[in-house]
């Protein structure tokens, strides 16, 4: 980034990235850290690898919540004694305020659902979900998440998948160190929005002092949920506080509901952002634990304007997904009606399609079948991505059928209409 920062925002529009607010970090002396929370708006370029300036927030910002909401980014938040709701449009470059919180809260995670945000978790409240529908601008509570929660969320499918600690209430009002482990457990939680519950689907899985999560999609790469995670351990070595902050990347896999070691991050890094652009995860700023002058006794934080790209496992090994849009399956048909109109997931280098079991064709786009006899049929369309996979429709299977049986089949339907109007009228007339 342009400006290197920490406790910051990002959002993903359009397969751009967008880092907003954080705090800047500076080390005059040994004896003094200043801290400024800035109201800074960056966005990156994946394709150029470039950062351009955008419109500040309308305040300086840090440790919000962030959700994308018809390519609009909403940014939502609080420090207790004060509450914000900022949301901003990328073509425009505008910020615009709208309804606030009922409770102001720091460090939440936000989550889009069926139409609606869902604001979870943070330092105040552990139990804390909070609805916001964009639409009417207004607020609703949910059902509270388990007491003492602390961790992350991300969405996948029409679930929203919550990572992190609980623990008995008094062990955080109490002001405990989180690093008591014997008090805390860490699950993999559930929030069904439609049925508005909680399921507890995975338990003994990572925990530190800040996750951080993100999902992939499965187009490009299989659908996983990978948390980044960085804590402060005593692993045996001294840095002035007898601890070492330590970066590390995990995945939970949705299908076997079980964790596995990714990497760690090449740059031991805290309190930074991400963002996911075609399933590649972009990690953005940040700070990174130094001591002064090598000296452990007087150990720094050095904000970072890093950005580092991971690769998730399985990338490039994902089947296009390809879908038949004009046809039903058991259709029938007029022999100058059958146009093959399909869908795709994402780019692809060579489509065709393969007419009763025939060679492929290759196409470059919807086309019309030519030349059909009347009867059965059937086709598929492939797809091919520039990674080799292919990808192949179902089979639809319809019937091509002339005009003399057209006529036959109109006049049937006709009758049939007319005589369920007939029955209807029948049984609704009143009875005297």
């Amino acid at each position: 980034m342009q400006q290197a920062r920490c406790e910051l925002g990002a959002a993903v529009v359009d397969g751009k990235i967008y880092a907003m607010g954080g705090t800047v970090i500076t080390i005059p002396s040994p004896w003094r850290v200043e801290r400024e929370v800035v109201a800074t708006n960056e966005m990156y370029d994946p394709v150029t690898n470039r950062w351009s300036y955008q419109t500040p927030m309308p305040a300086p910002s840090n440790n919000f919540a962030v959700a994308v909401f018809e390519d609009k980014i909403y940014c939502i938040g609080g420090d207790g004694s004060s509450a914000f709701n900022w949301v901003y449009d990328p073509v425009l470059d505008t910020w615009a305020s709208r309804a606030v919180m009922p409770f102001s809260q720091e460090g939440a995670q936000a989550n889009v659902v069926g139409g609606k945000i869902y604001v979870l978790g943070g330092s105040l409240d552990g139990s804390f979900n909070w609805v916001y529908d964009p639409l009417a601008d207004s607020w609703s509570q949910g059902t509270l998440m388990p007491e003492g929660f602390r961790g992350v969320s991300t969405v996948y499918g029409d679930k929203i998948y919550v990572i992190g600690a609980y623990a008995n209430p008094s062990y955080w009002d109490g002001g405990a160190d989180f690093n008591v482990t014997s008090e805390v457990t860490t699950l993999v939680q559930v929030y069904d929005p439609e049925k508005d519950v909680w399921n507890v689907v995975a338990t003994g899985g990572p925990w530190c002092e800040r996750l951080f999560t993100i999902s992939t999609s499965g187009v490009y790469a299989p659908p996983k949920i990978y948390c980044l995670a960085h804590s402060q351990k005593n692993l045996g070595v001294y840095t002035g506080v007898g601890s070492v902050v330590y970066a590390e990347h995990i995945a939970f896999d949705l299908e076997t509901k079980s964790w596995e070691h990714v990497a760690w991050l090449p740059v031991t890094r805290a309190e930074f952002a991400l963002g996911v652009v075609d399933d590649l995860i972009y990690v953005i700023g940040g700070y990174t634990p130094v001591s002064y002058y090598g000296n452990p006794r007087y150990p720094m934080r050095v904000v970072s304007g890093v950005v580092e790209r991971y690769t998730p496992l399985g990338y490039g090994r994902v089947a296009p997904e390809v879908c038949v849009l004009s046809l039903e399956d058991m259709g029938m048909y007029g022999p100058e009606e059958v146009s093959l109109v399909f869908g795709l997931n994402r780019p692809v280098v060579w489509m065709g399609y393969s007419l009763d079991g025939q060679a492929n064709m290759t196409i470059e786009g919807n086309v019309t079948l030519p030349g059909l006899s009347t009867g059965r049929h059937s086709v598929r369309v492939f797809a091919q991505d520039e990674y080799g996979n292919m990808g192949v429709s179902e089979a639809i299977t319809f019937s091509v059928i002339d005009e003399e049986h057209i006529s036959m089949f109109f006049i049937i339907a006709v009758v049939v209409v007319v005589v369920v109007v007939a029955v209807v009228v029948f049984y609704e007339k009143p009875s005297h």
